[in-house]
């Protein structure tokens, strides 16, 4: 964050995104843990930080967070790749996506 402070920054973007490819049901309260802390305690943590810089500008600012499309879908199968590969391809092994934090 302090290498930051000589920018003018005017846009925050958060774009963060972790799934687990097994219907939702099936998941252990680890990954949901996990899940939640890839996807979510970032965007907020970075808002916190950013607000306060953002408010502070003379200028226009905004914040933008993305989301995807798989929170528009049926969770309770997986999400929609999952969903999609589900239907067009032979089953296989269940596979979980994770990453070191």
């Amino acid at each position: 964050m302090t290498q930051l402070k000589a920018y003018d920054i005017s846009v925050l973007v958060n774009n963060v995104g972790l799934d687990v490819l097994n219907p939702y049901h099936e998941l252990t309260e680890q990954e949901i843990v996990r899940l939640i802390t890839v996807n979510c305690l970032p965007i907020a943590v970075l808002n916190r930080r950013f607000i306060p810089r953002l408010l502070g500008r003379e200028k226009k600012s905004a914040i933008i967070n993305l989301a995807s499309v798989a929170g528009k879908r049926d969770i309770t199968q997986g999400n929609y790749r999952w969903r999609y590969t589900m239907y067009t391809q032979p089953p296989r092994p269940s596979m979980t996506i994770s990453a070191d934090l």
